[in-house]
């Protein structure tokens, strides 16, 4: 998968504000979506199919992460 991503079209929670520790994602039309982290604007995205990132989701939905 081809790392070159344009800037524009990623998306972000509306819980994040504007503080810029942000994760935004774009979806990038062939099956895949693209992930960054506002902090490093210049590092290149994190490519994921669209059954990981629903999988992603649904772990985020259910508080799989919480510490």
């Amino acid at each position: 998968m081809d790392k070159a991503v344009s800037e524009d079209g990623y998306r972000t929670s509306s819980f994040s504000g504007d503080n810029g520790d942000c994760v935004a994602f774009k979806d990038l039309g062939n099956g895949y979506v693209a992930i960054k982290d506002t902090k490093d604007p210049a590092a290149p995205p994190h490519m994921y199919s669209y059954s990981e990132w629903r999988a992603f989701i649904k772990g985020v939905q259910n508080m799989e992460f919480e510490v």
